[in-house]
């Protein structure tokens, strides 16, 4: 082979290098901004996430009151409740000591009868 046979050859190889290069930089340019565009996706992403989790701390935060307020109420109930069962023993005592009294009361007529 002569030299302007290889020099026409390496031109030829030469033109493919360049080509295949710039097909190179062409896909680099398009996977950087693919690459730019998760990191888009993932910050907001990240953001989203952030946000569920202040609404979710929110949530619970709102739950822990709630049930702040029932246990403070049904305690409250339950003081009533045995305020009202004292009450209840109270009155059931004394009807039961009025009956007996009058159960006596009779049993001692009908023995003087």
């Amino acid at each position: 082979m002569s030299v302007e046979e290889r020099v026409a050859n390496i031109e030829s190889d030469m033109g493919h290098v360049r080509s295949t290069l710039v097909d190179l930089r062409s896909d680099i340019k398009s996977v950087q901004g693919e690459v730019k565009d998760l990191r888009g996706n993932v910050e907001g992403l990240r953001d989203e996430l952030h946000s569920f989790k202040t609404e979710v701390a929110k949530e619970f935060g709102s739950v822990a009151k709630e049930f702040g307020s029932l246990r403070a109420e049904m305690e409250k109930g339950r003081t009533e409740m045995e305020k009202g069962f004292g009450s209840l023993k109270l009155w059931f005592f004394g009807t039961l000591g009025s009956a007996l009294v009058f159960l006596v009361a009779f049993l001692n007529m009908k023995k003087l009868l």
